[in-house]
């Protein structure tokens, strides 16, 4: 076969998945689709896995493996020990209130409302 009778055989192969693929209904906001049961939205009271209000506490673990390429020269994280920002990621009470837009705390209580 030369490139001229490949060139409608690769043409109808397209053309065939183009088809099949828009002609499968797509269902994703149909409840029925996800398997889910149609409920209200004020049904439910509170997070699923979290709590809608209060306190979440978390651990924060930094690791550095063994044979990792890092950069030694990383002012920021600096080979074999912790790094500089450590204690700026979260607050570590709920009293602290950072104020830094990278704290993960100051993050969440700037948009949970």
């Amino acid at each position: 076969m030369n490139a001229r009778q490949k060139s409608p055989l690769v043409f109808a192969t397209i053309l065939l998945l183009i088809a099949a693929v828009f002609s499968v209904p797509a269902h994703s906001q149909s409840e029925e689709a996800c398997g889910t049961p149609a409920t209200s939205a004020t049904a439910q009271v509170g997070g699923v896995y979290l709590p809608s209000v209060g306190t979440i506490r978390i651990l924060v673990v930094f690791v550095e493996f063994r044979g990792d390429t890092t950069d030694y020269n990383n002012a920021q994280w600096p080979y074999n020990s912790a790094p500089v920002f450590i204690n700026t990621v979260i607050d570590a009470t709920t009293k602290q209130r950072s104020t830094d837009p990278n704290n993960l705390t100051y993050f969440f209580r700037q948009n949970e409302s």
